[in-house]
């Protein structure tokens, strides 16, 4: 399977990017390229910043298709929206990975739910607030959100 990871440096996404690898998918991470990667094996590395959306969605064209999609950085509706216009029609699966900080605490049962309440406080990571609508608007591809947190099963 061929795997776009977007960021690809951080705790979750470098043990996605092992274990994908560890079945035998093709990955590529594409981020800035400020850390130095700590994912063991052949991953395929494109340097760009996301934020600036014209010059993403060219890259990702450029890139080709994908399997699936992973977006480990999407913190904002603009950036949830580039990722539509990047990849509709050429992934199979859009996947939102955001955080449980996102929960209000202690929390009242594990997993999470998605009904669960929130911390108003908390403005980081409001991507998935953003989904259903993108849903509704854009029923191009399939996406999914996670939340990895306590509680959560092994991947």
């Amino acid at each position: 399977m061929r795997v776009l990871i977007i960021g690809g440096t951080g705790l979750m996404s470098t043990a996605i990017c092992a274990q994908l690898l560890a079945r035998g998918d093709e990955v590529t991470v594409y981020n800035r390229g400020q850390r130095e990667s700590r994912v063991p094996g052949q991953v395929r590395h494109i340097r760009g910043d996301r934020t600036q959306h014209g010059t993403f969605e060219r890259q990702m064209a450029e890139a080709g298709a994908f399997d699936c999609v992973i977006d480990m950085i999407c913190y904002r509706p603009q950036e949830a929206e580039s990722d539509i216009r990047a990849f509709a029609g050429r992934t199979g699966h859009l996947v939102f990975c955001s955080t449980v900080d996102v929960y209000a605490k202690p929390a009242g049962r594990y997993p999470y739910r998605e009904n669960e309440p929130r911390r108003p406080q908390i403005r980081a990571h409001r991507r998935q607030h953003h989904l259903p609508r993108l849903r509704q608007d854009h029923r191009l591809l399939e996406q999914t959100g996670a939340r990895p947190g306590p509680g959560s099963p092994d991947p």
